[in-house]
């Protein structure tokens, strides 16, 4: 029924707070959008994986902890660890655990022209001999051709090179000699067909590579040494940290071992020397005293023996001190910030806190621009900044040891002195009682000596039963974090903002596109006159078919009826007998809702004639596949070759039709001539309906002049491409000219917001011929 707009005014329901109107439109933008978010959700969620792969994981990083204390007693300062935090990372080490785990080798297998890096879970095992520098990194393609052959493939200098192998024996090529061994336990997998990626790494370039992902650090305590290793391949991190420990371990302990093996080696001979020297004294001891040539024992002697043998001491271990700071000075000087990674000689004999704290205040330095080199150059800012800091505190201890120097020269000169002041007293004493007296004080000495030789090889014996304890793995290797965000953190984000854009997206469409996609829709656009609407139906563009027939497409049978009625049932003096079919652009169904217009029209016993005024574009006969040649057309009439009557096709259809095969000249002087007129008086007085086909409006202006001969204009829309400057068009039309201009919504979905669609199979209309 012909429809207009309710005053602009909505019906809520009875709550006021969502009409059922507005929740229509909703499920109408859901039907509509629905694939959207699901597809932008897809696409961020697949963009999040491969920027996550790209661009922000960095690998596992494993850790292992390496207890360097067995009990708090045993508690060393932190320039006393520095050694076991570089050692860690000694190349040495590294190349030992890369021989270990076969890491010069890396494995691929090989699916769907897709690799993936295996670790451990290889069927063979490439042992690799001579390699040619040039060589290392090039790709090698490796098919297995049995379980006990394989052939091999890659790209040389200048051409691809192809060799066959055999399990278990040397394969040489002008670029290298390598093994290939099958994997014990894994002869299973030696399956035929079965394609890998194999490539050489060199072994120094590894170093590095290794170097630079481990990174170790001491707890507060300085009772667990912490280190960290980043790789690509989780289990490759554990294995690789896991080995790297336990050869730091064995290599430590079996280092320390044999230094205090050396040290009680070397206390063993001064023990034995000392010895010697002590009984060489007691024998001279003993000579003079079997010749009654034995001092008093008077206070005096003793107090005398006692002073002299205590000042001798003092000064001997004075001299000691000063030779060691000189050797700390001539250490400190000549090393370069790089070179102080151990305390120097003398180091631990000089029982200076001070000294300690300032030398373990360069260590850390030093460990921080090593960490530091991990990641930036030597011409980074925070580089710079900590050479500064080392330069400064080195200096500070430079002139601490300068004054330290002075102070000890000062107390040595005073102990000269003081034996100085002492020495007039030998005059009281014979050249013999001197000699006892300087043989007693030297066994006292030596006896000093012996004892404390004695407490330090108990003390390294004691140590060194200790040391299994104190250096062992506190905690294995294990995964610990995914460097960087967490894959499906990434994943989630990015799926969610894409959600958002697709929101955004449906939002902006419908703002911007204002499309009219229901009857609902087009009633609040416009208060014009609405028709009826047409449902989407699949056709071919170049072969229009009616859907009159309620067989072969019944709703829209309906719709079209529906429309017919409105026609027949309009008021008289809005008598639609000439009925022009027109548009705003192409591509909106105007020549198929005129020729179904004609279809219907005509199955009510109507005389109806279809006639083709668009001279620019003519598609009647190319949508009706007439294959008739048109040899009197609308062309014929317009240049009075024909007389109209004569020009008419009266074909197997019930209406007739005027049609035109090819764009006219001058068509638009055509339009607005009198011969226009002339041909729609002949059809109006001859027919009971006169369907005008049309050019589209809003490109040729002309078809202005053919409305005014019109007793209705249809003016069709699409919901697929229409939008409200179609509706602005046909308001200003009806506003400038007065014409009648009713609305006809094309290409409709109809199924689902008719109440009736899905009982349609049920109910039987009656066919109306």
């Amino acid at each position: 029924m012909v429809s207009k707009k309710n005053n602009g005014s909505r019906v809520h329901n009875s709550d006021g707070i969502i009409s059922s109107k507005d929740l229509g439109k909703l499920l109408s933008i859901v039907r509509e959008y629905w694939y959207v978010p699901i597809v932008f959700v897809i696409l961020g969620a697949g963009v999040g994986y491969y920027y996550f792969e790209k661009f922000v994981f960095k690998g596992y990083t494993a850790l292992a902890q390496i207890s360097l204390k067995y009990n708090p007693e045993n508690k060393k300062e932190y320039a006393d660890y520095s050694e076991e935090m570089t050692g860690i990372n000694s190349p040495d080490l590294i190349i030992k655990t890369i021989n270990s785990l076969n890491l010069d080798v890396s494995y691929f297998t090989l699916k769907d022209n897709t690799s993936e890096e295996v670790f451990n879970n290889s069927p063979f095992k490439v042992t690799t001999g001579v390699v040619s520098e040039s060589f290392y990194e090039t790709p090698i393609a490796l098919s297995i051709l049995d379980s006990n052959s394989y052939s091999i493939s890659y790209q040389g200098t200048s051409n691809k090179i192809e060799a066959a192998g055999v399990f278990d024996s040397l394969l040489s090529t002008n670029d290298f000699k390598l093994y290939i061994n099958k994997t014990k336990g894994k002869e299973s997998l030696l399956k035929k067909g079965e394609k890998y990626i194999v490539k050489l790494h060199n072994k120094n370039t590894l170093v590095s590579r290794y170097q630079s992902a481990l990174k170790s650090n001491l707890t507060k305590d300085l009772g667990v040494l912490q280190v960290f290793y980043n790789d690509f391949l989780s289990n490759r991190a554990v294995s690789f940290l896991d080995t790297l420990t336990k050869n730091y371990l064995n290599n430590t302990i079996k280092t320390q071992l044999e230094r205090n093996t050396k040290m009680v080696y070397g206390i063993d001979k001064l023990l034995v020397s000392t010895d010697i020297t002590l009984q060489q004294i007691a024998d001279s001891l003993r000579k003079y005293n079997q010749g009654n040539l034995v001092i008093s024992e008077s206070i005096e002697d003793q107090k005398y023996i006692s002073v002299y043998t205590s000042l001798t001491l003092e000064k001997s271990r004075l001299q000691q001190k000063r030779l060691g700071l000189n050797e700390i000075e001539n250490y400190l000087t000549l090393k370069s910030s790089a070179d102080v990674t151990v305390p120097p000689p003398y180091f631990n004999e000089q029982q200076d806190a001070f000294l300690a704290n300032a030398f373990a205040e360069l260590q850390k330095l030093q460990k921080d621009k090593r960490d530091y080199l991990f990641d930036v150059t030597d011409k980074s800012k925070n580089i710079s900044h900590i050479d500064k800091g080392y330069e400064d505190r080195k200096s500070d201890l430079l002139k601490y040891i300068k004054d330290s120097k002075v102070a000890t020269d000062a107390k040595i000169a005073f102990v000269e002195n003081q034996i100085a002041e002492i020495t007039p007293l030998e005059k009281k004493y014979t050249s013999t009682q001197l000699r006892i007296m300087d043989l007693e004080r030297q066994m006292k000495m030596n006896e000093n000596m012996y004892m404390d030789l004695l407490n330090k090889k108990n003390t390294l014996l004691v140590s060194q039963a200790a040391m299994a304890p104190e250096y062992k793995l506190f905690e294995s290797a294990h995964i610990v974090e995914s460097s960087g965000p967490s894959r499906w953190s990434i994943i989630y984000k990015f799926a969610l903002v894409a959600l958002g854009i697709s929101l955004l997206f449906v939002y902006l469409k419908m703002l911007f596109t204002s499309g009219i996609k229901t009857i609902d829709e087009l009633k609040e656009k416009t208060e014009l006159p609405i028709l009826g609407e047409i449902p989407m139906i699949k056709y071919d563009k170049n072969k229009i078919t009616t859907i009159v027939n309620a067989e072969e497409n019944p709703i829209a049978s309906v719709f079209l009826r529906s429309i017919r009625t409105s026609l027949e049932f309009m008021p008289a003096k809005k008598k639609a007998k000439v009925i022009l079919v027109t548009s705003h652009m192409i591509g909106e169904g105007k020549t198929f809702s005129a020729i179904n217009l004609a279809e219907v029209i005509s199955k009510s016993n109507k005389k109806v004639l279809l006639i083709d005024l668009d001279l620019f574009n003519p598609s009647i006969v190319k949508s009706l596949s007439i294959t008739t040649p048109i040899e009197k057309g609308v062309a014929n009439v317009y240049n009075d070759y024909v007389d109209i009557s004569k020009a008419i096709l009266k074909g197997d259809r019930k209406f007739d039709m005027l049609l035109n095969t090819t764009p006219i000249k001058n068509a638009s002087e055509l339009l607005i001539g009198d011969r226009t007129e002339k041909i729609i008086e002949y059809a109006r007085k001859n027919y009971d309906y006169v369907i005008l086909d049309t050019a589209p409006i809003g490109l040729i202006s002309e078809v202005l002049s053919v409305m005014k001969h019109s007793d209705i204009n249809v003016f069709v829309l699409s919901s697929v491409v229409s939008n409200k400057e179609a509706i602005k068009q046909a308001n200003l039309i009806v506003e400038e000219n007065k014409f009648n201009i009713y609305l006809l919504l094309n290409k409709t979905n109809v199924k689902k917001t008719q109440y009736y669609s899905k009982y349609y199979k049920n109910y039987k209309y009656a066919y109306a011929s």
